[in-house]
Parts: C-alpha cells; sequence; structure tokens
C-alpha cells in the first residue's frame, strides 16, 4: 500500500513571494468585533454561546454577520446618537441609563440589537440548499426564526429610542 500526501501549491508555513519575501498567513480570526468607539464591540464567543451557533458556523461568518448588523444598527440610531453626541456624550456607556446587573440597560439593548441582526442574517443563509421535503420544513422553520430575530433587533432598537413598539391609527 502506498501513502499519499496531497498539497495544494502556495499553502502552507514559511511561504515566499516571488522576491522572497515572507508571506503571513492569518492563523485564526479575531474573536472580538470592535465598535466604532461609541458603540461597543461584541465578541463572538459570546454570540456562538447566546444563540446556540453550532460548529456548523465559522467565527468567520459570524464575524460578517455582526459586523453588517452593527452597519444596521447604528443607521437605525445614527439621529439618537447626533443627539447624545451634541449632549456631550462620548460614547454609549456614558449616556444617562438604569443599570442591571452592573450593566448600562442601553448597552445591553444595543447588544440584544447586534445579536439579533446578526443572528437573522445566519438563520436566513444557513439552510440546507438539498433539503428534502421534511427538511424543506426545518428551512422554513429557520426563515421564521430570521423574521423572530429581526422583530427582536427592532424591539431593542425602539427600546434604546425609547418609542413605543406598536404604532396604531385610527381610520
Amino acid at each position: 500500500m502506498s501513502d499519499f500526501v496531497v498539497t495544494t501549491p502556495g499553502i502552507g508555513p514559511g511561504l515566499q513571494t516571488e522576491s522572497g519575501e515572507a508571506i503571513e498567513l492569518e492563523q485564526s480570526t479575531p474573536s472580538f468585533v470592535e465598535g466604532d468607539g461609541w458603540f461597543p464591540g461584541l465578541d463572538i464567543a459570546e454570540f456562538r454561546s447566546e444563540q446556540r451557533a453550532g460548529g456548523s458556523v465559522t467565527d468567520l461568518r459570524i464575524r460578517g454577520a455582526i459586523i453588517n448588523a452593527m452597519i444596521t444598527a447604528r443607521r437605525e440610531l445614527a439621529a439618537w446618537r447626533a443627539c447624545r453626541t451634541a449632549e456631550g456624550v462620548a460614547r454609549l456607556e456614558d449616556v444617562a441609563s438604569d443599570q442591571i446587573d452592573g450593566e448600562s440597560i442601553l448597552v445591553r439593548l444595543w447588544r440584544d440589537a447586534v445579536t439579533s441582526y446578526a443572528a437573522a442574517r445566519l438563520a436566513e443563509t444557513h439552510r440546507d440548499i438539498t433539503a428534502v421535503r421534511e427538511e424543506r420544513q426545518r428551512g422554513e422553520e429557520k426563515h421564521l426564526t430570521a423574521d423572530d430575530h429581526r422583530r427582536n433587533a427592532t424591539f431593542a432598537i425602539r427600546d434604546i429610542l425609547a418609542v413605543g413598539r406598536v404604532a396604531v391609527e385610527l381610520i
């Protein structure tokens, strides 16, 4: 019996360019997504634990979902943030707010919004493409879960803005 060792050209330790310069390969995805200085960042391991994201979802995909979620939440809170900044507030942690378990409620709501938007994105993109009839139902449940996550994110944003969750008009 013979053993075969397959290597991919250009992949491996000690890579060099044609001119002899060393190429550094990224060993792992950073485990924390930094905020913008005003809004805090989010830990990938905490997200994975909170959302029960299994091993099939890579840290890189989670990181991308969190970044996109931060963009969405920041856009929705842009006017509110501008008002707080005009009041002289340097970061979300400094906005006057009640605390629960030693943490600002507003910081918790920010994390909830970002986590929910990221979870919705992941739920939408991790459906089984080759689903058979029974598995197709499971995929539809994931779609509902994405909607639920999006609703939770909206609730968190509206709680930060201190506005109601339901708008009703009499006709």
